[in-house]
């Protein structure tokens, strides 16, 4: 019986750890490579999170040229360039005015009839197939008789268009008053 004891207990060591003794410590090691491999993973998606942010600084779209008050001279196009539209034939006297910090107002006959933010963004444009600045106005601008979304172009120093970028779409012009 002593020599059956002597078995049993030996049975029971493995390498002088008692037999339970070493599955607790797997199970404790098994835990500790889990939250080894959670601290890991979570190093990971925060180091991913830091490098995806960016500035908008880094991709400004630069609006120098297009800084100052623009009086409107015509909006024409459409479909077989049916629009012809003018300060003359419509009694519209249009000043747009685009300042630094992307700020707009427009004023008709000499009242403010819009202001607020504009967005300039890089759109492929239909006329030279290369990337070109597209200006944005918001969506719930009063309609003013100008094209409110479009590229926009300046020439001469003194003049602008902005086309809707649109086949049989429509453009407006303006000139430099200030």
């Amino acid at each position: 019986m002593k020599r059956a004891l002597q078995i049993l207990i030996h049975s029971r060591m493995i390498n002088g750890e008692p037999a339970c003794g070493r599955q607790a410590a797997s199970v404790t090691n098994k835990k500790i490579k889990i939250k080894q491999m959670k601290k890991l993973i979570c190093l990971f998606i925060l180091t991913m999170g830091i490098i995806s942010c960016s500035t908008d600084d880094n991709t400004r779209i630069d609006n120098a040229d297009l800084i100052g008050k623009w009086n409107w001279t015509n909006t024409d196009g459409g479909i077989a360039f049916q629009i012809h539209e003018t300060p003359e034939s419509t009694g519209k006297i249009i000043h747009l005015s685009l300042m630094e910090n992307d700020t707009y107002s427009i004023t008709e006959n000499g009242n403010e009839i819009s202001k607020g933010s504009y967005e300039l963004i890089l759109k492929k444009s239909i006329y030279s197939g290369e990337l070109e600045r597209f200006i944005q106005f918001p969506e719930n601008h009063q309609y003013t008789g100008i094209v409110m979304k479009g590229i926009i172009k300046t020439y001469e120093n003194n003049k602008l268009d902005i086309s809707d970028n649109n086949y049989d779409g429509i453009g407006s012009g303006f000139v430099r008053i200030e």
